[in-house]
């Protein structure tokens, strides 16, 4: 794809798919993205390019991608992106190739390699992927590859899911975090996270949602397509708008400092990491403050429906891996309480014994 400025000022963007040349000026520079997007939209509604058994992979996910912007998240379209990006980067071969004649292996050798290839992210190398990872580049390929042929079967190895134990700050760790923002810019934002909210709910509010002793959720702070930041007037899920209260502490330092949050999103994460390398706790992120959330409210003996419509999960499942886990500190707790009583009555008098602190 080549992209150059005209005498007029304007930019032109021009790309070769399938033996035929697309063209298309615009009134600025845009960033690769863009031009590819721009370029696939005029192949989508040109209509005599619908993609076949001849067709590229390259021109077929072009397509797809532009045909499932409507029923797809901005977060899903994004990451379709990337993965496309990456395909025509590293694996341009493959995107070359007519969809008619990618069989299985050639899928697989795309997978394998992917597995243990470069994080164009972190710009370094790294041994392998996560399952999960590349489990989403395969499903990627396989969707393309059946918008157009809707009756392919392939068969393709790929690395077991491993069940990851959710982590859970603990009660020293979320308390250190929020007196060392004490005072910050960032500090309504913790707690906020700490009550169950997301970071995109966090910096979508403004002090209208704030009363005196509750926080309206009904908006977040995402990106778009493009990858700008934009407010979207619904949340996550159709369970994400809610109310949850907030202790008076919160309510006060929000109307005193006159907003809830001012700053990128990502600002916070820095922070909080920031924070963490200097109080020599290990790194966790503001979406596990969520994860700290269930687990508090699970331990106190909240219903987990309940804890459900607190923090607005659309689905139960991970509220049940957090149960396990919170159940899991419960159950040593109570095997504790059992063996001192025991021990109380079997041991001699007198002798040291280990008990919970």
């Amino acid at each position: 794809m080549a992209i150059r400025q005209l005498k007029s000022g304007n930019w032109n963007i021009r790309k070769m798919v399938d033996g035929r040349s697309y063209s298309i000026t615009i009134d600025h520079k845009p960033t690769d993205r863009e031009a590819e997007r721009l370029i696939m939209r005029q192949i989508a509604e040109a209509g005599d390019r619908r993609p076949t058994g001849t067709s590229s992979f390259d021109a077929a996910a072009g397509a797809y991608i532009i045909s499932v912007e409507g029923s797809l998240s901005e977060s899903t379209i994004r990451e379709y992106v990337r993965l496309h990006a990456y395909l025509q980067k590293h694996f341009a071969h493959f995107c070359s190739l007519r969809i008619g004649d990618i069989g299985s292996q050639d899928v697989q050798k795309v997978v394998s390699e992917y597995s243990r290839g470069k994080d164009d992210n972190a710009r370094r190398d790294i041994t392998h992927r996560s399952a999960k990872s590349v489990s989403n580049m395969y499903g990627f390929i396989r969707s393309v590859m059946r918008s157009v042929l809707p009756d392919l079967v392939l068969h393709v190895a790929l690395p077991d899911l491993q069940k990851v134990e959710p982590y859970i700050p603990t009660d020293d760790e979320v308390r250190a975090v929020c007196e060392a923002l004490r005072g910050s810019r960032y500090e309504a934002a913790i707690i906020l996270a700490s009550l169950g909210c997301r970071r995109s709910e966090i910096c979508a509010l403004e002090l209208s949602d704030v009363s005196d002793t509750s926080v309206r959720i009904h908006q977040a702070k995402v990106q778009d397509k493009e990858g700008h930041w934009v407010i979207k007037d619904h949340g996550k899920t159709a369970t994400s708008t809610r109310e949850i209260e907030i202790p008076e502490y919160l309510s006060e330092l929000i109307r005193s400092q006159g907003f809830v949050y001012r700053g990128a999103p990502g600002q916070i994460t820095v922070r909080l990491h920031s924070v963490q390398d200097r109080l020599g706790i290990p790194r966790f992120s503001v979406h596990k403050l969520r994860h700290f959330y269930a687990s508090s409210a699970i331990t106190l003996g909240v219903p987990l429906p309940f804890v459900q419509r607190s923090g607005g999960w659309a689905t139960p499942a991970t509220l049940q891996r957090i149960y396990v886990h919170a159940q899991k500190d419960k159950q040593r707790e109570m095997d504790l309480v059992t063996m001192n009583q025991i021990a109380s009555l079997t041991v001699p008098s007198g002798v040291p014994n280990r008990s919970k602190k």
